[in-house]
């Protein structure tokens, strides 16, 4: 019930006129997605291996989308670890970049062990029933293989959205909500 959630001025509906403001109003500069993919796979086509517009990243997502929908269908193992190295390269989150391990290990094991697949369909129909609590593959890489699959239905979640949308809320909190904890949010 929304009206149990308001506090003072708070409210979901007031914090989403408050994000679709700022969208509208801000002064960043465009945003880009520079992204250089380079595993390789018969099914992407060569000049969207390298992009940064919007509408490149968005006909990647779309392709390995729909190319995954196929693996899924088809139970195509090794269609579906293509799928899912494109995806993370793509996102940046693949391969071990300074300190961070990227997700290449993990998918290489579970796909060496034949789990990639149902590991992947498993945690797709938790999703997909609203059981987010039974997902085992959740990370950065994979928010955006769930992006990738439905589009409509899950966000890409990394640090960097994160971080604006705690940043945001925490604007809009300062704004508009009267009740603040002991540390003053």
């Amino acid at each position: 019930n929304k009206e149990e959630l308001s506090s003072g001025n708070c409210s979901y509906d007031d914090f989403i006129h408050f994000l679709v403001n700022k969208l509208n109003t801000h002064s960043e500069p465009r945003y880009t997605w520079k992204y250089k993919i380079q595993c390789h796979t018969n099914w992407l086509p060569s000049h969207l291996r390298t992009g940064s517009s919007l509408a490149a990243a968005g006909q990647v997502l779309s392709i390995a989308g729909s190319e995954i929908s196929k693996a899924i269908a088809s139970g195509d193992r090794i269609l579906c670890y293509e799928c899912v190295e494109v995806i993370m390269d793509w996102g940046g989150v693949y391969y071990p970049v300074g300190p961070r391990k990227g997700n290449k290990g993990a998918v290489d094991k579970l796909h060496a062990s034949g789990l990639l697949l149902t590991s992947l369909i498993d945690d797709y129909n938790h999703l997909k029933m609203g059981a987010a609590t039974k997902v085992s593959l959740m990370n950065a890489g994979w928010t955006k293989v769930w992006a990738a699959l439905r589009p409509d239905d899950f966000v890409i979640f990394d640090s960097r959205v994160s971080f604006a949308f705690s940043k945001l809320l925490k604007e809009y909190c300062d704004l508009k909500c009267s009740q603040k904890d002991s540390a003053g949010y």
